[in-house]
């Protein structure tokens, strides 16, 4: 499962800008009260693969698999808490 890539919603689009302006460690915070902790994790990973640039196909699938296996635990860690 992706982030959502686009969307054509104005007031998605508007809200987007708005964390956008905040400074880092405060869009941290808005994103973890209102994000699942799977969502936190591929939100996470989108981050760091803009830092790192291009991976290869086979990197990219080896990433992809230990944040599938991240988002898991963590929804299994959520459901045990709860």
């Amino acid at each position: 499962m992706g982030l959502p890539a686009k969307t054509d919603d104005r007031e998605v689009n508007e809200l987007r800008g708005r964390l956008a302006a905040l400074p880092i460690a405060r869009q941290a915070r808005v994103l973890e009260g209102v994000l699942t902790p799977g969502l936190r994790l591929r939100v996470l990973a989108d981050q760091v693969r803009r830092q790192v640039g291009s991976l290869s196909d086979e990197e990219e699938a080896e990433a992809e698999r230990k944040i599938d296996e991240a988002v898991k635990e963590a929804r299994r860690s959520s459901t045990r808490a709860g």
